[in-house]
């Protein structure tokens, strides 16, 4: 029995642009879920494919709300969202991912064990690339509010995050930033309340098999100082005074050079010699991670090697 309820627990964000061939699943995996009580908020962000078309039949669901705006980007399009959510807590949905049926009973049952805390709930995923799931992404247990968690573990996957929505409404998704916009928002929140995780997988985010065919050197230098511009503006720019209160320096630091050697990983991958040896000095500049030390000079001193002969066996 579908529940009718004017002001619903959860409203669930999907924004979604020319994604008329997948986002089909994402809708189907919200219809399909075990907790009823919910809203979903389509936002088409200016699609020029058959989104609208494909939408239609989803329509006489009076739960589901769909919305056409200009192509304004993502950020833009979730910010919509959350001005017309009706919704106690707020969740996403990318269109190309999908929800499993237990992801809103879930996070109601772990709301509920907090008492309604306000606070960024979260549940666990797996990814999946060509039918087969793979990795579950762990988080750990919640230290402090969580910051230590997000910084030192791993950035949340918006798919996962579930929040208290009148922690929305001073707080949205930086529209002037196209790239670790979901995490800037998700860190200033937490920085004012705190991370609830729940242990359980809830959600697939699929991994496409054609998104790095023509992804170049030069294409992951952009991305690299769009990113840490990102960081900058976040931590630096002294926009944000919950942050100076909540994350120290040596937490900065080392959050931003252990994304350096991320990046070097990636630069590693693309053959790249100039981009490792890039990201690994600016690593070590931002701040030593003893941990990571053994792992920095293997990359420094045999990137060279390894990438002199895949070069040569090309």
């Amino acid at each position: 029995m579908t529940i009718q309820n004017p002001l619903p627990f959860f409203s669930i964000i999907l924004p979604t642009y020319n994604r008329g061939h997948m986002v089909v699943t994402a809708i189907q995996s919200v219809v399909h879920q075990k907790f009823e009580d919910w809203e979903l908020i389509i936002i088409d962000d200016g699609s020029t494919d058959n989104t609208r078309q494909i939408l239609a039949p989803f329509l006489s669901d009076t739960r589901i709300n769909y919305n056409y705006q200009t192509n304004q980007e993502r950020s833009a399009a979730r910010n919509h969202g959350i001005e017309i959510a009706k919704g106690r807590y707020i969740c996403f949905l990318d269109s190309d991912d999908y929800y499993l049926p237990n992801h809103l009973e879930v996070l109601h049952n772990i709301i509920a064990a907090y008492n309604q805390k306000e606070g960024v709930y979260y549940s666990l995923c797996q990814f999946e690339k060509d039918g087969k799931r793979t990795n579950i992404k762990p988080m750990g247990k919640v230290v402090g509010n969580g910051i230590y968690n997000v910084l030192n573990k791993g950035l949340l996957l918006t798919n996962s995050v579930c929040v208290t929505a009148s922690l929305l409404e001073n707080n949205k998704f930086p529209v002037h930033l196209s790239i670790f916009e979901d995490n800037h928002l998700w860190i200033r929140i937490i920085c004012q309340s705190q991370l609830i995780i729940a242990e359980e997988v809830t959600n697939i985010v699929i991994e496409h098999s054609n998104r790095s065919l023509n992804y170049s050197a030069e294409d992951l230098d952009k991305k690299t100082k769009k990113y840490m511009q990102a960081v900058n503006d976040l931590f630096y720019e002294g926009k944000y005074p919950e942050i100076a209160s909540c994350i120290n320096e040596d937490q900065k630091r080392t959050f931003i050079a252990s994304k350096y050697i991320v990046m070097s990983y990636e630069a590693f991958n693309l053959l790249s010699v100039k981009l490792v040896y890039k990201y690994l000095y600016n690593s070590f500049r931002t701040k030593i991670i003893q941990g990571k030390i053994l792992d920095l000079l293997k990359l420094f001193f045999f990137s060279w090697i390894y990438i002199g002969i895949k070069r040569f066996f090309k």
